[in-house]
């Protein structure tokens, strides 16, 4: 059972870094790039999805694979 616990977590932790460094980096990307469609609701449908992506998917994530990776050590 242990080990099935430090596979989930090191699942989700992965899942989570690479979703939040996406994520994080389209933020970056809609704050600083001139949108040059015209369109005024792209930039706050990009910098929106990438918070609600971060704070929702992202970060819970990767917060819940590090707490079952640390959960996993310390019963060692």
């Amino acid at each position: 059972m242990q080990i099935l616990r430090e596979i989930l977590g090191a699942l989700l932790f992965v899942a989570g870094g690479f979703f939040t460094a996406l994520l994080g980096f389209n933020l970056i990307q809609a704050i600083v790039v001139v949108d040059a469609s015209g369109s005024p609701d792209a930039h706050g449908m990009a910098t929106g999805l990438s918070l609600v992506g971060l704070v929702f998917i992202g970060l819970p994530a990767l917060i819940s694979g590090w707490l079952l990776l640390q959960r996993g050590r310390s019963r060692k």
